[in-house]
């Protein structure tokens, strides 16, 4: 998974199949760089559903609020862990509610970057066709 510095970016996760609260569960993700052991946080719940998979709304943002889905990373590459709970301000993993078999509802990997956007536009120029005439 990509997530582009400066953006909204949407995830695609399964957190469902590990959650064991009841509804309402707000889901807190935690980032840690995998250079620099750095972790962030914010609280994002889904937005879609795929099946058994939920898309997530994910604001990187040089001035977040964690509690609306924001985080500040840099660029780099991550491990992120999903973790249910009931509170929808609380940032700390271990006042979570821990799945059946594990602390959080998903883990995984990610990257961090910048958007390239390649828009070349080419505006007054002349094209010259040679035909050789022998």
């Amino acid at each position: 998974m990509i997530i582009n510095r400066g953006q909204n970016n949407e995830l695609i996760v399964s957190v469902t199949e590990m959650t064991t609260l009841s509804a309402p569960v707000n889901y807190l993700w935690e980032f840690i760089n995998k250079d620099t052991k750095v972790k962030s946080y914010c609280i994002s719940n889904p937005i879609t559903f795929y099946g058994q998979r939920e898309s997530f709304n994910i604001v990187e943002t040089d001035t977040p609020i964690p509690s609306t889905n924001q985080v500040k990373l840099t660029k780099g590459d991550y491990q992120f862990r999903i973790y249910q709970q009931v509170s929808s301000t609380n940032i700390n993993p271990a006042n979570t509610t821990p799945s059946t078999f594990y602390p959080y509802v998903e883990i995984g990997l990610l990257s961090v970057g910048v958007p390239v956007f390649d828009n070349t536009e080419y505006v007054g120029a002349t094209l010259t066709n040679t035909v050789y005439e022998g």
